[in-house]
């Protein structure tokens, strides 16, 4: 007997894992709490932009550079902090610099 209810219990989840998998994959993407976007912007309004990073409001000693590409793409020398200046910000066409 109590074999058997063992098979149960496991036959059991296995539908229940089973119907919760196929359940989430039939829901559109933007049912649930989270959305799944690939991008927060549109490719109209991207731009290629180099920010500095300095380490306190007199702008005296550089302490970062952030890079922010026309394709998405990002990069941070040294550290970013609250006291910045935009020293490129160019206009995108596409994934390049127009």
């Amino acid at each position: 007997m109590n074999l058997l209810s063992k098979a149960k219990r496991v036959a059991a989840f296995a539908a229940l894992t089973l119907t919760l998998t196929l359940s989430t994959a039939s829901l559109p993407q933007s049912a649930g709490v989270f959305k799944f976007e690939t991008s927060a912007t549109s490719a109209a309004a991207k731009r290629f932009r180099v920010v500095w990073y300095y380490s306190d409001a007199t702008h005296t000693t550089r302490v970062g550079v952030g890079t922010f590409r026309c394709d998405g793409a990002s990069t941070l020398t040294g550290r970013s902090t609250q006291f910045s200046e935009e020293v490129l910000n160019e206009p995108c066409c596409g994934t390049v610099i127009c």
